[in-house]
């Protein structure tokens, strides 16, 4: 499996913090059964210092049942004291939307992920705020 940077301008590139006690597999099922996607799980990622050993947990969904190819990822951020961006280390879970969404599509999308009651906050990150933003992988 390759790594890849993601768009160097990330435009279309949107994220939301997402701040939960449930375990990874548990995020990604109610992201599926809420949003109507698929995400599955792909090899873990590791951040600069290899901690923790079994690295971080990451789910990817590609839609192309649209007009424009759209990609949904979950990635872990927080694990047994370990941060993969460690500029956000009180935040569970990034899910990104990457691709042309318009702004009614990401608001409902956003009310969406807000009604999950097991979702403590939900928040929008632009990419920029993210130290080594310009480290978001994608999974080709």
């Amino acid at each position: 499996m390759r790594l890849t940077k993601t768009n160097e301008d990330l435009d279309d590139v949107y994220i939301f913090s997402i701040i939960t006690s449930e375990n990874d597999l548990k995020v990604a099922w109610l992201l599926n059964q809420n949003l109507n996607i698929h995400l599955s799980r792909t090899e873990s990622i590791h951040n600069k210092m290899n901690l923790p050993e079994e690295g971080f947990a990451v789910f990817i969904y590609d839609n192309e049942n649209v007009d424009v190819f759209c990609r949904y990822i979950l990635i872990q951020n927080r694990r047994k004291n370990h941060s993969f961006f460690s500029s956000h280390p009180k935040i569970d879970y990034f899910f990104i939307l990457m691709g042309a969404f318009f702004s009614e599509e990401l608001e409902k999308i956003k009310h969406m992920l807000k009604g999950i009651d097991n979702f403590n906050a939900v928040i929008p990150v632009k990419p920029k705020e993210i130290k080594g933003y310009d480290m978001l992988f994608i999974f080709e």
